[in-house]
């Protein structure tokens, strides 16, 4: 059996149109849920690429993965495992700066991609814009100069890209007669955003003028962490905001499509597992953000799960899932043994699913001196939730460690998390003391862990340079 895990950046749950969308942005997804498994209610374990695919690709929670960020070498990955189980493995990256061979993703991958490792895939101006990006995420003070050149490079990278990355995937496949494991990301969902006439159309919107999106890009390089209103941002730019997104995942699903079509045509269909999921959702200022990475809300904790292939057969799953059960589930289905150190669990017995699903992400980290190389993770900046879902009773828990700041949401009877029950008595007082103890519970263990990391550096406080970061003792 043949793996094909499909991962689209900023891809939320609510915008396909299998999810229950208004907006026709999915028919190829459709297609494989109508043939397949479709779980309702992912959740992922780290916000932002950076911890969330540590995650996904380790079976193990963010701090837990060692070193946050790069994957730790004691973790084994998931292509790892398979390439030991005899797999050829290939990864496809649209230029995704976190998913480099330096934080460790081409671990396992007899033939990895990314355009910002091998200059392939996309022309030099990609690059620079997409290198300039994540560099202001980084350094605040250039966001003033950001949103000065943010309209040049807009006019600049005006491509959609994804269609380009699964023909080169394609192109693998075709000179491959193993079975394998095949990794393909895709980015066009991701900032700043770009779709053509075509895909306005297909989603039915009319298409804005390239001024109009100039200026939607520049308002949404400004800094994220900064609160701003609907009303603020201005109620037209949301609009068009939701709109080119639904034009860009509309084209990644046509994207998809080629890579099923053709599948179908070599035979191999049949054959092969397919994968769809994301490593977080996306944020339209529904709670004053634009992707923040520190808001924990739905719109970024919920992402797409289709499964299908192999034995598997319809059904759509509404019990509560994690990241972390993606990868022994693969396993699973392809009939191989689990890996003994992941944490999570397969989907396909009785008892898969969880009531409690932690995600956490740190809102600042430690910098080698006199670079913008991570080399550590600031705790003192971590921010946590704990989702719980059983039948119809949810609830999700969310503290800031820095602030001290607690929110609690009745999701069922609050799904737009709107009216933050902490002060609450009754029912969500006793929820909130069982959230808050398993928060503890989760955190004990990353706590000791840190402890030896800590001590690990005083015996041995050299770090190494490799090509896009550094190594350093872990526990």
């Amino acid at each position: 059996m043949n793996i094909v895990l499909l991962t689209i950046d900023c891809l939320r749950a609510d915008r396909l149109s299998c999810m229950g969308y208004n907006r026709w942005t999915t028919p190829n997804i459709d297609k494989m849920v109508a043939k397949g498994l479709l779980f309702r209610q992912t959740i992922i374990n780290g916000v932002g690429t950076f911890a969330s695919f540590p995650s996904l690709m380790t079976s193990n929670h963010p701090f837990w993965n060692g070193t946050y960020e790069r994957i730790d070498q004691r973790r084994r990955t998931l292509a790892e495992v398979l390439a030991e189980k005899g797999y050829t493995t290939s990864a496809f990256i649209d230029g995704n700066p976190y998913l480099t061979r330096g934080f460790g993703y081409d671990r396992g991958f007899k033939h990895f991609e990314n355009r910002l490792d091998t200059g392939g895939l996309g022309s030099l101006k990609e690059n620079i814009a997409k290198r300039w990006r994540t560099l202001s995420k980084r350094k605040q003070f250039l966001n003033g100069i950001n949103q000065i050149i943010l309209p040049f490079h807009y006019r600049c990278t005006q491509e959609m890209t994804g269609k380009t990355l699964t023909d080169e995937a394609l192109k693998w496949i075709k000179n491959t007669s193993r079975k394998f494991f095949l990794w393909v990301h895709y980015m066009d969902l991701h900032g700043p955003h770009f779709a053509t006439d075509e895909y306005f159309d297909k989603v039915g919107h009319e298409t804005p003028s390239r001024q109009d999106m100039a200026i939607l890009n520049s308002i949404l390089s400004r800094n994220p962490e900064v609160y701003q209103s609907e009303d603020e941002v201005g109620k037209d730019q949301v609009r068009l905001l939701q709109a080119v997104y639904d034009a860009e995942l509309r084209y990644v699903d046509d994207a998809i499509g080629m890579l099923l079509d053709e599948f179908q045509k070599m035979g191999i269909s049949e054959k092969t597992l397919f994968i769809v999921t994301s490593d977080h959702g996306e944020e339209f200022y529904e709670h004053g953000r634009y992707h923040s990475h520190e808001n924990f809300y739905e719109e970024m904790l919920r992402v797409p799960l289709i499964m299908k292939g192999g034995s598997l057969e319809q059904m759509v799953i509404n019990r509560q899932v994690e990241q972390i059960d993606i990868a022994p589930t693969i396993l699973d289905l392809v009939e191989e043994d689990n890996e003994p150190a992941w944490r999570g669990k397969s989907l396909l017995g009785p008892d898969f699913g969880t009531a409690y699903v932690v995600t956490e992400v740190a809102k600042d980290y430690i910098y080698l001196d006199g670079t913008n190389m991570v080399v550590d993770t600031n705790w003192a900046t971590r921010k946590c939730s704990v989702r719980f879902a059983i039948d119809n009773d949810k609830w999700k828990y969310i503290f800031d460690i820095s602030t001290q700041k607690e929110e609690l949401y009745d999701l069922v009877q609050d799904p737009i998390e709107n009216n933050n029950q902490i002060e609450a008595r009754g029912e969500a007082g006793v929820r909130l003391q069982q959230l808050r103890e398993y928060f503890m519970r989760h955190t004990k263990i990353e706590e000791q862990r840190m402890r030896i990391r800590l001590l690990a550096k005083k015996l041995k406080p050299s770090l190494a340079k490799e090509a896009f970061g550094f190594n350093q003792p872990i526990s």
